[in-house]
């Protein structure tokens, strides 16, 4: 895995990359501007304001865990990309997700209790 953040006072260019049997697969995201908290209902305050998280333990039950974070302030896509086979990774349905516009990044200030 790697990753990769660029941030100056006025854009962010961010990646992530990982190997899923010996090909590399890459998100990229990059946005203008400063970051603002969501809208009230918007898709953006609904991706970031969740407080409990889920793991699965291996050969154990599912770990549920509360998750408490400041609101995230979240910046508007200007271009969003995904290069890999998500297919082989996720099945042919992940093709349709592929093809859509990222919408926000987000993240800092967070913890996570057992």
């Amino acid at each position: 895995m790697n990753h990769k953040i660029v941030s100056t006072p006025d854009r962010i260019e961010v990646e992530y990359g990982w190997k899923n049997r010996g090909q590399w697969m890459r998100l990229t995201a990059s946005a203008n501007g400063v970051p603002q908290l969501p809208a009230e209902n918007s898709l953006e305050q609904y991706l970031t304001e969740h407080y409990w998280g889920y793991s699965q333990r291996r050969g154990r039950s599912t770990l549920e865990y509360q998750v408490t974070h400041p609101p995230w302030r979240v910046w508007q896509c200007s271009h969003a990309g995904f290069e890999g086979n998500g297919a082989e990774l996720y099945g042919k349905g992940i093709r349709h997700a592929t093809n859509l516009v990222g919408v926000a990044i987000y993240g800092q200030g967070y913890r996570w209790f057992n």
